[in-house]
């Protein structure tokens, strides 16, 4: 059967953010710190002054950065304010966009194929917006799509990484990157607590170091027990429609999966049910 009249049929106005938050390549790092501290926002496009987009900026970019200059002003015994770092020389440069007249469906393509969760909007050189993989989330919710009505129990990770609920943020951090897991559930013995995902712990990096940075607090030890919401979970026989609208409304990127007997726990995020969207079209249109 075909899909008639998919969202990710029509154009993307629906889905973006219009005249987003702008910086400038001689913004200084400490300046990005305190509005990311205070906005909440983790992409920055990089425009020029005729408002042509010359690169992003994510809050991957602004922990590695303000990592690298602690250690150097600890190193080095060298005063951090004396080690101004400007949005020039961490910005990434080499950029995948979305044109503006571009329809949802080659937008999803775009950020399933790049793995990249925020993306700029352009007309020509110009920046107009920005959109992200939560605005096709949202969107979906809200739709008629008949995937929506799928269990998520034919499509969600089984078989995610196991993360100890003493673990630290930092530790935490290094073992998703060696083991190349972008979520992890928490748990305590048998038991299972909750998921986090890479973004999860990124994200709070951010605030630990903008928090040290503007009220001089000393560096905490975060664990993962602190950090998971025990609420982030559902059923396996919950559908994607309420999967998706759960995610809307909690802001979150992954969900753990709680199956019948409790022995195949798991994960669905964002990028599981966008690709399953995706590959419901694409078969249902052959």
């Amino acid at each position: 059967m075909i899909v008639r009249e998919s969202f990710l049929s029509h154009g993307i106005e629906s889905l973006v953010t219009f005249n987003p938050i702008c910086i400038h390549r001689d913004t200084q790092l400490d300046e990005l710190l305190e509005r990311l501290y205070s906005t909440g926002f983790h992409h920055w496009p990089v425009i020029d002054n005729e408002k042509r987009l010359i690169g992003i900026v994510s809050d991957q970019d602004i922990v590695r950065a303000a990592a690298e200059r602690e250690a150097a002003s600890t190193n080095f015994q060298v005063p951090r304010d004396s080690l101004q770092i400007s949005i020039a020389d961490i910005m990434q440069t080499h950029l995948v966009t979305i044109d503006a007249q571009e329809t949802g469906q080659t937008a999803l393509a775009r950020f399933l194929e790049s793995g990249y969760h925020s993306l700029p909007v352009t007309q020509g050189e110009n920046l107009v917006g920005m959109i992200t993989t939560s605005d096709f989330i949202r969107e979906f919710a809200y739709s008629q799509h008949p995937a929506k009505d799928v269990a998520v129990s034919q499509i969600y990770d089984r078989l995610p990484h196991l993360i100890d609920s003493e673990t630290t943020l930092d530790n935490m951090r290094i073992e998703l990157l060696s083991h190349h897991a972008k979520y992890c559930l928490v748990t305590q013995g048998e038991y299972t607590l909750g998921v986090l995902s890479e973004r999860d712990l990124r994200r709070q990096k951010c605030r630990e170091i903008a928090q040290t940075l503007y009220h001089e607090k000393p560096a905490q030890v975060t664990r993962a027990i602190e950090l998971i919401r025990p609420n982030h979970h559902v059923p396996s026989n919950t559908t994607l429609g309420d999967v998706a609208q759960w995610m809307n409304e909690a802001q979150a990127n992954v969900v753990m999966v709680c199956s019948r007997d409790l022995l195949q726990n798991g994960v669905i995020s964002q990028e599981h049910l966008l690709q399953y969207v995706a590959n419901y079209e694409q078969n249902a249109s052959t």
